[in-house]
């Protein structure tokens, strides 16, 4: 992919206990999720990032204040490789 931009998608469904509309205790870690966006970001040349399907609190109740703070997480560690 070198020479080519590209658009990186992490959706947070896939990410293991982070709330979402298809939340599951099965997934990649937070750790594992972070590490990848550091990874892509310094071997690719990026257009974007999208960070999609988190929630903080869905409509049955559930909440989970810490979504925001791993969305941000994963931002920040893109960044880091990107600027």
């Amino acid at each position: 992919m070198k020479g080519t931009f590209t658009g990186i998608k992490l959706d947070l469904d896939c990410i293991e206990n982070t709330l979402s509309s298809t939340m599951s205790p099965c997934g990649i870690s937070t750790l594992q999720a972070r590490q990848y966006l550091h990874h892509v970001a310094s071997c690719t040349e990026v257009a974007y990032l999208h960070v999609a399907e988190g929630a903080t609190k869905l409509y049955n109740g559930l909440n989970q204040p810490l979504t925001g703070e791993l969305v941000s997480y994963l931002v920040s560690d893109f960044l880091k490789r990107t600027l």
